[in-house]
């Protein structure tokens, strides 16, 4: 089951000092202050493949939570402000099968285009653009057809620009 499972991204080798589980027990309260009275519970966690070349980026801690909803919990406060340790941003993301994060990740390209013309971006499972701007709200099976959408909508956005 990878329900409760969240992977942690860019947090530099040999932070944890051996003992991942650990060091994020004891971070979180650091990282979350609003986790500080009722600190989620964790069962394991490690690091994802054999240890890289320093030059290599770091590898991927995958965490298992006790509940669903501690790993919920963990999403929405990372949402809320970027966690930086040891000069690096570290992402929280939730893990999905490889066919699933296949099919995601034509997306991530197409969200950051259309924030960078105002829209809300969000990604529905399994892989469903949603675009929210003002009431109006868009959904997306399709990548290609989210793509077209958005190029409609930029030479308008670039002429009142321009006024």
């Amino acid at each position: 089951m990878r329900r409760e499972n969240l992977h942690i991204v860019n947090l530099k080798e040999g932070e944890e000092q051996g003992n991942a589980l650990a060091y994020l027990v004891r971070s979180f309260s650091k990282w979350f202050p609003e986790m500080a009275n009722s600190p989620p519970e964790l069962m394991r966690a490690h690091r994802i493949g054999p240890p890289c070349k320093s030059s290599a980026p770091p590898r991927t801690i995958i965490l298992k939570c006790l509940r669903f909803t501690d790993r919920d919990r963990i999403l929405r406060c990372a949402r809320k402000k970027d966690v930086e340790v040891a000069g690096q941003i570290i992402h929280f993301t939730t893990d999905f099968s490889d066919v699933t994060a296949q099919r995601r990740r034509p997306c991530y390209p197409i969200m950051d285009w259309a924030r960078s013309l105002g829209f809300q971006a969000f990604l529905l499972y399994p892989a469903i653009i949603k675009l929210t701007r003002g009431s109006d709200q868009l959904l997306f099976q399709d990548p290609n057809e989210a793509a077209k959408f958005i190029d409609s909508m930029e030479p308008q956005n670039s002429s009142k620009e321009s006024q």
